[in-house]
């Protein structure tokens, strides 16, 4: 819980400076996800994402699982926000 508490605290304070920008929640080491889920619950990761209008995604980068999932759909936030039209 303290990552996440640090993390809002963290992207709060990006916002204060350059404004609200597009965030992605990348939780990493779902392969180890009893040990994940024991650090963070959906419901504390959940509240954390939902504060700052934010997606998340459980991932992996030992596997790859949910990475470029990540990446595009925080690529997809900045075009969006930009106005530029993204493929579905």
């Amino acid at each position: 819980y303290s990552t996440l508490k640090e993390l809002d605290d963290w992207v709060q304070s990006v916002f204060n400076v350059v404004g609200e920008v597009p965030v992605v929640y990348a939780i990493n080491k779902i392969d180890l996800k009893d040990e994940v889920m024991i650090l963070y619950g959906n419901k504390e990761v959940e509240q954390s994402a939902r504060a700052f209008e934010a997606p998340y995604y459980y991932t992996s980068a030992k596997t790859g699982e949910n990475v470029e999932a990540v990446f595009r759909q925080l690529g997809a936030s900045v075009l969006a926000r930009a106005g530029v039209a993204t493929e579905a």
